[in-house]
């Protein structure tokens, strides 16, 4: 039997000065004014130089398909890895540049997207050149007072934060992957703080394992759609970054006290192509859209001046301009996508795509022939949110606005269950 050996790796990705930064709204214009902390991209690689794998944890809002497939190949080109069996993820701080085209959400720099491909690259290869053998231990711990349900008053959360680590032959921590969901909105952005490039939470949740001999920690995000930190819309800094990222660190760091390691040998990956089914939209469905938006406009005009108002004007005109030009073309019927799982032992990992609600993150861990398992989101290419179908009823942010600064018609109400049910087949896969 083949040893599964892993290796670690880091680089910089941090942005330029003037950079805009990504999230908080529609058009902020929050341009860099420094870094705070850098970002990084995080890499781990599972496996021998013959077959290996990769893990790539970016401290990015998203990134998009073409920046995707760029890194994929030149990673390849570097370490022989195949594409199929390179992962990426995304912490989705919002106090990072803007790395994706989305209407509103920051205006990206093509020359900062560019340097990109060649930064991962960097911190895949890395990785790659510095594999070794190694054990393997999971565990988990629970999380309060951390977040809430900004959906749903009261609504589910995330109560625990999964571990799992791994030790070299001297028993010394080489790699610590934590996952929880929670979005990564802890700085105010109405605050000086809003302005400088931070990994939020996340950053000083990695810097603490770190400093405590956790090896190299790569974040992965949950199924943090509908999930906020209690400190948000507090007027608070980096403070609350770092109060929420030294909570998470401490209930990490309990779970690590709990595990025992064995040796790394049952490794098995899958991944499945998919399609997120789009509703069926058409030109009157675009007017009814703008309708019901100057409707709340002229509903709001004695307290919202016109000249106030122009940011969503602007937003509603670009997404019908883009939407007409589409269905006088045809509009697709679905997004392509893909669905990656990774079984280590006596646990896995299935990683999906976008802004995942925490219920549907909890469905498959509840379902899943694993009993430790790890629900990634914000995995390799953008595609917005999937709401559950209540957020569709409610004619939420997730499921009628962000469709529209991703110029797309908005997801069939059923998306979530197709999303579900490929990643439960896709992990018992793994099991025989």
């Amino acid at each position: 039997m083949r040893k599964i050996l892993v290796g670690v790796g880091n680089s910089d990705i941090s942005p330029p000065l003037g950079v805009e930064l990504c999230g908080y709204g529609t058009y902020r214009g929050r341009r860099n004014r420094g870094i705070h902390d850098k970002l990084y991209s995080r890499s781990l690689v599972l496996g021998d130089r013959e077959e290996a794998l990769l893990l790539v944890s970016n401290d990015l809002l998203a990134i998009d398909h073409d920046v995707l497939q760029d890194a994929r190949g030149m990673i390849q080109k570097k370490t022989g890895i195949s594409n199929d069996s390179i992962i990426f993820s995304c912490t989705h701080t919002h106090s990072g540049p803007a790395a994706i085209r989305m209407e509103g959400a920051g205006e990206s720099d093509d020359d900062y997207l560019s340097t990109l491909p060649e930064k991962f690259s960097e911190s895949a290869t890395a990785a790659y050149n510095s594999i070794r053998e190694a054990s393997l231990g999971f565990a988990r711990n629970e999380v309060s007072d951390v977040s809430y349900n900004r959906v749903v008053a009261g609504g589910p959360v995330d109560k625990e934060v999964r571990v799992l680590q791994f030790k070299d032959s001297y028993s010394e921590p080489i790699a610590t992957i934590y996952n929880y969901s929670c979005h990564c909105v802890t700085i105010d952005v109405r605050t000086p703080d809003g302005f400088y490039v931070s990994a939020d939470w996340p950053g000083y949740a990695a810097k603490a394992l770190e400093g405590n001999g956790a090896g190299e920690c790569l974040f992965l995000q949950g199924t943090c759609g509908d999930i906020d930190p209690l400190v948000v819309w507090h007027m608070r800094g980096f403070d609350a970054a770092e109060q929420v990222g030294r909570g998470i660190a401490h209930s990490a760091s309990r779970a690590m006290d709990e595990i025992e390691p064995r040796e790394l040998k049952d490794m098995r990956f899958g991944i499945r192509r998919t399609r997120l089914p789009f509703k069926k939209t058409s030109m009157r469905d675009i007017a009814d859209s703008l309708k019901d938006f100057l409707d709340r406009l002229e509903r709001r005009e004695d307290e919202t001046p016109i000249g106030a108002a122009r940011p969503e004007i602007r937003f509603h005109r670009r997404y019908a301009e883009s939407m007409i030009e589409k269905i006088e073309v045809g509009l697709p019927k679905s997004l392509e996508t893909e669905i990656q799982a990774l079984k280590l032992n006596d646990a896995a990992l299935i990683f999906i795509p976008g802004e995942v609600f925490v219920e549907i993150g909890h469905r498959i861990m509840e379902r899943s022939p694993f009993r430790n398992t790890m629900v990634v989101g914000y995995s390799n290419a953008y595609v917005g949110y999937i709401p559950t179908p209540l957020d569709f009823r409610m004619r939420g942010y997730a499921s009628t606005i962000v469709p529209r600064a991703m110029h797309n018609p908005p997801f069939r109400e059923d998306v979530s269950s197709n999303l579900i049910e490929e990643s439960l087949d896709l992990l018992q896969e793994l099991t025989t």
